[in-house]
């Protein structure tokens, strides 16, 4: 997988390496690296890096063992699914790894139930590497998009068949089906676009699944359903780094660009620790017809905001956003919002003259390289 050492590079203490701790299990020598903590998010895939980063190649003859000493609560899909790349990675420089873990999941994150993980708990790496690389089975499809596949011109067509097909066969209707779709490959096609790396994503569907009201009861009167994606790739290039460098260099008869140079000089008063130039490049970025490939002048098609929003409003509840780097954007429907085809991110839906809302930024406490983006969409089920 191309480039995954990146977030090694990025991540973990290189001077305060994390203690490797060598177990005789059964006369085998195993490597362990215990994770004491309950909920699975940055904080625990930082420790594991920082773990990866103690590895030197004199320990590469002993197994690697994930050992998550209490059950775990999932943060998201995200989460697990850069820990399967990890894993993924150790075993492409010839570790076994065998994962001992126990976890919470819920709508949003039962995926893991499909995940390669599952496979090395008894340490079959093999099968595992196979299942990451392409399956569709079940509820489940994931396939790592790499440039042999680029080679063929027609590939992110056949990718949206593929997608299409795997969708139709577990019931999700035409329309949410075209639009999760869409979704998809136009996301596989930026990245392929602006990144010379392979690409990954994992798309699964949860079922029946009732909600909770207000009184702590089961409402068994209506099912719901999860439709939860992920698509990521590794790279030295973030988000927003083609918008950032073309606006130095703006295209002399696209007024579109000048418009955009026009926000970001209003925008540039406000920058500080709260909202940065790379958030305002960030959202830049999601705007129609603005490309950070320089050799095109405007992108056409739908609007990958548009085509997130309008699932949104198919859905009873979701949880989407971007890492980039350091740098979280939250896409909520209220904040998505076309004003003379811009979107201001904020209550106002006002590009030009204010900034974006808070609830729309964050910060991750691991630098992701690349960009990578977790989409989940819970939605009442269908004939």
């Amino acid at each position: 997988m191309h480039n995954f050492n990146f977030i090694f590079k990025h991540n973990g203490s290189h001077s305060n390496k994390r203690k490797i701790r060598i177990s005789n299990k059964h006369s085998n020598k195993q490597i362990i690296c215990q994770i004491n903590n309950t909920q699975f998010g940055a904080f625990v895939l930082n420790q594991i890096i920082d773990f990866v980063n103690s590895l030197n190649s004199a320990l590469k003859g002993f197994p690697i063992v994930f050992y998550f000493s209490k059950p775990i609560k999932l943060r998201d899909k995200l989460s697990y699914i850069i820990f399967e790349c990890i894993c993924y990675y150790l075993i492409e420089q010839g570790y076994v790894v065998i994962v001992r873990m126990k976890c919470s999941h819920d709508i949003r994150t039962c995926g893991i139930q499909y995940s390669p993980l599952q496979l090395l708990q008894n340490g079959n790496c093999d099968k595992f590497v196979k299942k990451f690389n392409n399956e569709i089975y079940g509820n489940h499809f994931c396939k790592l998009i790499t440039e042999q596949t680029k080679k063929n011109p027609a590939f992110l067509s056949l990718l949206y068949t593929e997608i299409d097909l795997f969708l139709k066969n577990v019931g999700i209707n035409d329309s949410r089906r075209d639009e999760v779709s869409q979704t998809i490959s136009e996301l596989i096609g930026n990245a392929c676009e602006h990144t010379f790396s392979d690409c990954y994503f994992d798309i699964d569907i949860a079922d029946d699944y009732y909600k909770i009201n207000d009184d702590m009861n089961v409402d068994t009167t209506i099912k719901y359903y999860g439709i939860n994606i992920v698509i990521l790739d590794f790279s030295e290039k973030l988000l927003n780094d083609g918008i950032k460098d073309r606006i130095k260099n703006i295209p002399q008869n696209v007024d579109r660009y000048k418009k955009l140079l026009e926000a970001y000089n209003y925008h540039k008063q406000f920058f500080g620790s709260e909202y940065t130039e790379d958030d305002f490049f960030n959202i830049a970025t999601f705007q129609n017809r603005i490309s950070g490939n320089p050799n095109k002048e405007e992108v056409g098609g739908t609007g990958l905001t548009y085509l997130i929003k309008s699932l949104q409003e198919k859905s009873d509840s979701d949880d989407c956003y971007v890492l980039s780097g350091n740098n979280i954007i939250y896409f909520q429907k209220e904040f998505l919002i076309y004003n003379e085809d811009w979107i201001g991110f904020n209550e106002s839906n006002d590009f030009f003259h204010c900034v974006p809302s808070q609830e729309v930024l964050n910060r991750s406490q691991m630098f992701f390289a690349g960009t990578a983006y977790n989409l989940n969409f819970v939605m009442k089920s269908e004939d």
